[in-house]
């Protein structure tokens, strides 16, 4: 979608990739929770731009999921998704990120901080390796 490329610009484009458009939705995918939130809070801004670049209301909202990307902008294949996803972190390792998240007191946080947490330590062995 080269418009989308010309609405957000460069750096953006190379974090996220549309996908679709349903019912007046345009669905787009980002390569991070950073990404992800920043784009939210630019939602209004980047719906009014598209819809003034096609001189018609075609999108009305934009629904943003995370996915895994490749360097080419391109969702990781699912092979490739499972290598990193399956790699195992010392018990030790796993330990000390729970015990970096007792302080928190609400648990919903505290789970979604500790799966991040572990999902970016198996990310970061996986390039290591």
């Amino acid at each position: 979608m080269n418009l989308w490329d010309e609405v957000v610009g460069e750096l953006i484009a190379r974090h996220t990739q549309p996908e679709s458009i349903k019912r007046r939705k345009l669905f787009v995918k980002v390569s991070s929770p950073a990404w992800l939130h920043e784009l939210e809070s630019m939602k209004r801004m980047i719906i009014e731009r598209l819809n003034t670049e096609v001189r018609s209301e075609v999108i009305r909202d934009i629904h943003f999921s995370l996915s895994e990307f490749s360097k080419s902008n391109r969702p990781v294949s699912e092979a490739h998704h499972r290598e990193w996803v399956d790699i195992d972190i010392d018990e030790g390792y796993l330990e000390d990120i729970k015990r970096s998240l007792v302080s928190i007191k609400d648990p919903q946080i505290r789970e979604s901080l500790n799966r991040i947490m572990t999902k970016d330590a198996k990310l970061r062995k996986f390039r290591e390796d």
